[in-house]
Parts: C-alpha cells; sequence; structure tokens
C-alpha cells in the first residue's frame, strides 16, 4: 500500500462523474479556471484511476492510486508519476459532499 502524505487543497475542485468525466480546478474566485478534465477509468482490483486528459490537449495519460477512508466519504488521490501532479508534493483530499 502506498504512503500517503494528506494535503487539502481548499481552493481545488476534483470532480468524478458516473458518465467516466472528470474535472479539477477552482471553481469560484479570481482564480477560477479548469487544469484538467477528460475520461477516467476505474479499476477498483487495484485501486487505481486512469485519467485521459480531454482538456488541455495533448497531455499524456495518466495514472493515480487511490484509497477510500471513513466509509467512502473521503478519498485520499495521489498521482503514480510526479509529473502528473497538479501541484507538486503529495495526496489530494477529496470529501464526498
Amino acid at each position: 500500500m502506498p504512503v500517503f502524505r494528506p494535503r487539502s487543497l481548499y481552493g481545488t475542485t476534483w470532480k468524478f462523474h458516473v458518465d467516466q468525466q472528470f474535472w479539477a480546478g477552482k471553481e469560484m474566485n479570481i482564480a477560477a479556471g479548469t487544469w484538467l478534465s477528460g475520461r477516467y477509468e476505474h479499476d477498483a482490483k487495484t485501486a487505481k484511476i486512469k485519467l485521459t486528459t480531454e482538456w488541455p490537449k495533448d497531455r499524456p495519460v495518466s495514472n493515480w492510486s487511490y484509497l477510500l477512508k471513513d466509509g467512502g466519504k473521503t478519498l485520499l488521490l495521489h498521482p503514480l508519476e510526479p509529473q502528473d501532479d497538479l501541484e507538486p508534493g503529495c495526496s489530494y483530499v477529496l470529501n464526498l459532499l
């Protein structure tokens, strides 16, 4: 099991939709914008998510590991390759809303 160093990015929003679409960015403030969007594939057996970015164009596919906590209400998301991270360093802490 990978070691996670949690980071909570209050301004960063990740959304994973049931139609296999994802979005990452900032929604509402002066720095609002989209950092990544596209399609994802979820593999529950290996606890990995493959992101195929459609925006920005020509960005390679990235692979991420995840860990569910708190009965599935918290997701720790971690890039498998450092160059795939939106901000260098640690895992993203996502909470179910």
